[in-house]
This record gives C-alpha cells, sequence and structure tokens, in this order.
C-alpha cells in the first residue's frame, strides 16, 4: 500500500510554526509528515550567522531522505524561503507534488511594508491591523544579521535557475497585499517553472505570513483540494483570482 508523506520547509529565521495550519491538518488526518527546524534556525543571533544556506537546504535534505525511506511519493510544501529549498529538492529527488506559498522571488515589497504599518499606527484595533504581525517580523529581524541576509540572497541566486527545470505538478499561493515580498515573485515562477500542471492562487486580502492571515480557509481550502486531502471546511470560500 503506498503512503503518502508530506515534508514542510519553513521561511527565512522562522520555524516550522509557519505552515502550522498545514501540519496540524496532516497530522489531523494521521499522514507522515516531517517539519524540520532548519540549521541555525529557531535560537540566537549568533546560531543563525553559523550557519549557511547550504546547511538549510541540507537540513531539508536529510528530512526528506528519511521520509522517503517510509513514503512514496512524498510531496513538499515551501514557506517563502522553504519555496526556494523546496524547488531544489524537487529539481534533484523523485518526489509527488509541490505547494509554494509566498515564494521568496523578488523581495523587498517596501510600499506595502510602509501601508501596513501606517494602518496599524492610525488603527490598532481595526482588524485589518491586527492581520500585520510586527511583533513576528520584528523577531525574525533580530535572530538576522547582514551574514545570515547575504545568505539568503546567494540561497536565491542559486534556484532562480532552477524554475525551468520544475515538472512536478505545483500549486504557487500568495497574497496579494504581502508586505515582504513583491507578489509579482509568485507570477514570475508560475510563468518560469516547466510544469505542465501549475495553478497560481491569489489571495487579495492577504500579507506575507499566509498562514496566519485572514483568508487561511481558502488557503487550506486550495491545498487540500491541490493534494487530494479531504477538506475541514465545507462551507463555501469566497473566490479568489487563479492562473
Amino acid at each position: 500500500m503506498t503512503v503518502e508523506g508530506f515534508l514542510l520547509i519553513h521561511g527565512y529565521a522562522g520555524t516550522p510554526h509557519d505552515v502550522q495550519p498545514v501540519l496540524d491538518r496532516l497530522q489531523e488526518l494521521n499522514l507522515p509528515v516531517s517539519a524540520p527546524l532548519l540549521a541555525g534556525h529557531g535560537g540566537t543571533r549568533k546560531e543563525m550567522r553559523s550557519s549557511s544556506w547550504q546547511d538549510w537546504i541540507q537540513s531539508a535534505e536529510e528530512a526528506l531522505i528519511q521520509l522517503r525511506r517510509e513514503c512514496d511519493p512524498v510531496h513538499l510544501v515551501g514557506f517563502s524561503m522553504g519555496s526556494l529549498i523546496a524547488i531544489d529538492l524537487a529539481v534533484r529527488y523523485p518526489v509527488g507534488k509541490m505547494a509554494l506559498l509566498s515564494p521568496a522571488v523578488f523581495s523587498v515589497n517596501t510600499p506595502e511594508i510602509v501601508r501596513g504599518m501606517a494602518e496599524t499606527l492610525k488603527s490598532p484595533f481595526n482588524k485589518r491591523a491586527r492581520a500585520l504581525p510586527l511583533k513576528v517580523y520584528m523577531r525574525r529581524t533580530m535572530r538576522s544579521s547582514f551574514r545570515s541576509f547575504a545568505q539568503f540572497f546567494q540561497l536565491v541566486e542559486h534556484v532562480r535557475p532552477k524554475f525551468p527545470e520544475v515538472r512536478i505538478p505545483t500549486l504557487i499561493i500568495q497574497g496579494e497585499r504581502d508586505d515582504v515580498v513583491k507578489p509579482k515573485g509568485a507570477i514570475h515562477l508560475y510563468h518560469e517553472i516547466g510544469s505542465v500542471e501549475k495553478k497560481l492562487v491569489l489571495l487579495p486580502q492577504s500579507r506575507h505570513l499566509i498562514c496566519h492571515d485572514c483568508e487561511v480557509v481558502e488557503m487550506m481550502r486550495e491545498i487540500e483540494t491541490f493534494f487530494g486531502l479531504p477538506s475541514r471546511n465545507p462551507e463555501p470560500v469566497q473566490e479568489q483570482a487563479s492562473v
């Protein structure tokens, strides 16, 4: 009997909490899932500085190798920088499908950062303003250093040429109000990857931390449909733009 497994890869200076709703759903379904903490992440700035982009890929790669011993196929879900790592693995290993959330292709979306901060200062009790997790961004900044940022950009440059080599079914979900990476990066990625089966979903109200934003129900519905999982949210969802 074929057992499908899932590898979830978090973002830069983040933790597996970046993809928590996806992790929770897969665990509810008792599906094999691995969500490793990437090397140097989740701790201090010193620990982050001691790791390289190759170390980050290796952390995910080791988890993938372990999952492939138990599961076939293994599907990939990457958030932000984790999307880049997922792409790198997808062109080097036989995997199933791949979902890329807020892929870090073009950054930084400065105008949306400014708008989001202005909303927060102007209306701190507004529901939309609360959706901007400034504390999360501050924590990530405090963990980072110039060396770590440089490692991140080296990873981007390493993976970008591999976009056309992607051949597996791919789902890309991007918030149109992303305040970290430019949404046009997801559109560029959609057109660049070599997959025949691919879909781009644009969520009009979501920012970068898409798994913890106001359209997480819609995001999860797309992921469940893409991977053929039973839906936990049978109620109708708002229509979003897709390509």
